[in-house]
């Protein structure tokens, strides 16, 4: 394959630390383990919400288990070992978790990672708000709202988006089609940003199943919203992945949904 499809500033900044590839996986998964079960307070409302009105078969904390259980097992395992295959191959890296399996000391470079992935985050939710406030009056009552918790609650969304949907949609989907775009002789700029986009419009398709639950009306408005608000997130944390690595991306969308979930809902928007 030509250098210029491995090409990346992630590279560029960071030399290779050689990590076997079932370490990496090993280690992505444990972080997948820390995402799910770190939303925990989150997701047990949003999943009281989705069987409002429904006969409950089991508790709905062993309900919450098992589906966390499943979706480690069907989602982010199979999602970060594809992502170990696919993104060594152009360019995409989890630097700091590779640094940190590699015995180095991390802290001081994920500090460093913070200013900019906040940064990108925060523009990438008030770009979702602003598109939501656009839209109020014409979208059905409900859209896009949460069940109403605590701050603390609320804030823990940002370890599932942060972690979990980093592992499927960056580190597994956009290296995948990133791979697969170059392989087909794209060059690695536009493969880069047709994988960057696809991999957005995935993580927005990701969210339809749960809109439905939630008793959200999939018109196509609303299905529009849901694809493009959660679009301009996907595409800054597909920015920062190329840019930092796959750490900085979590940082970005771990500060997005804190500005959505907890920051902005205090304010009343």
């Amino acid at each position: 394959m030509n250098s210029s499809l491995v090409a990346s500033e992630a590279a560029e900044e960071t030399p290779s630390t050689v990590v076997s590839p079932l370490r990496m996986w090993l280690a992505l998964l444990a972080l997948g383990v820390v995402g799910v079960f770190g939303a925990t307070p989150f997701l047990l409302p949003v999943l009281k919400q989705m069987l409002s009105g429904h006969a409950a078969p089991l508790p709905v904390g062993v309900l919450l288990l098992l589906q966390d259980v499943q979706a480690l097992v069907l989602l982010v395992a199979p999602a970060a070992a594809v992502g170990v295959w696919a993104a060594p191959r152009v360019g995409l890296d989890a630097p700091l978790l590779r640094a940190r399996l590699g015995g180095q000391r991390v802290g001081k470079r994920l500090l460093g990672l913070l200013p900019l992935a906040a940064l990108a985050g925060t523009l990438s939710a008030a770009a979702t708000l602003a598109l939501s406030l656009a839209l109020k009056s014409r979208l059905p009552a409900g859209v896009g709202d949460f069940p109403p918790m605590p701050p603390w609650v609320s804030a823990t969304a940002a370890l599932y988006g942060g972690i979990v949907e980093e592992l499927l949609t960056r580190w597994g989907l956009l290296s995948f089609f990133a791979l697969a775009f170059a392989r087909l002789g794209m060059g690695w700029e536009r493969g880069f940003w047709a994988a960057n986009v696809a991999a957005a419009v995935g993580f927005g398709l990701l969210h339809l199943p749960a809109a439905r639950a939630l008793h959200m009306p999939l018109t196509p408005l609303v299905v529009g919203y849901l694809l493009v608000g959660n679009a301009l997130v996907g595409l800054v944390c597909g920015w920062l992945f190329r840019r930092r690595g796959l750490e900085s991306a979590m940082l970005g969308h771990a500060s997005a949904d804190l500005w959505l979930h907890t920051v902005f809902p205090l304010f009343g928007l």
